[in-house]
């Protein structure tokens, strides 16, 4: 005979919550501490190869909205820009939840990440 289920609902819908769901407000914020984009939710997961596509795709979005997409090998440059991310003072390595666990956040305000363009050597 199984045995009757003791977890209480909320439990049961924590554990099945993975950790990967949890999300943060955050926003992108340059070298200057302009914010070029509104603030948007993300996973915590998510790492700096995914950081990227997201800000590329920002940025292509502002590029069309500003009509500078004309120059094709200017927005070709852009596309292929390499950045690093940090929050705070921690460079974004492997993921936002990663940078979160040394730092002290308040999880209910936004969180600036800082995206900072790497130069291309050829």
């Amino acid at each position: 005979m199984a045995e009757p289920d003791t977890t209480s609902e909320p439990e049961a819908k924590k554990s099945k919550m993975d950790s990967s769901d949890e999300e943060m407000t955050v926003q992108f914020e340059n070298e200057d501490g302009a914010r070029p984009f509104p603030s948007f939710s993300i996973p915590v997961s998510l790492g700096q190869d995914k950081l990227i596509v997201l800000l590329r795709a920002l940025l292509k979005q502002k590029r069309e909205e500003d009509g500078d997409d004309d120059d094709e090998e200017a927005a070709e440059e852009a596309d292929s820009t390499p950045y690093l991310f940090y929050v705070g003072e921690e460079e974004v390595r492997t993921d936002i939840r990663e940078c979160l666990k040394r730092l002290v956040v308040n999880r209910e305000r936004t969180l600036p990440i800082v995206y900072k363009p790497q130069a291309i050597f050829r």
